[in-house]
């Protein structure tokens, strides 16, 4: 697993389905994650990203695992 150290911005360039780990023989979480959200990557592995984010009008931070062809992460 690769930890991301250097600040970076990272968004999800289109809907997708996340999982609750790094692949898909994980369970898939209900809801899908929309192009455009925004987090930070906590953790890389499998070819999947650990996302935190905050979904609009929650005020829970949540972590789903995305693949990671669906992330665009600048650094600064």
């Amino acid at each position: 697993m690769k930890n991301l150290y250097r600040p970076s911005a990272e968004r999800v360039t289109s809907t997708t389905t996340a999982y609750y780990g790094p692949g898909t023989n994980y369970k898939q979480h209900q809801q899908k994650i929309s192009s455009g959200t925004t987090g930070a990557v906590m953790a890389w592995e499998n070819g999947y990203v650990c996302l935190e984010f905050q979904p609009s009008g929650s005020y829970q931070i949540r972590r789903v695992w995305l693949p990671e062809n669906v992330v665009s992460i600048t650094y600064y």
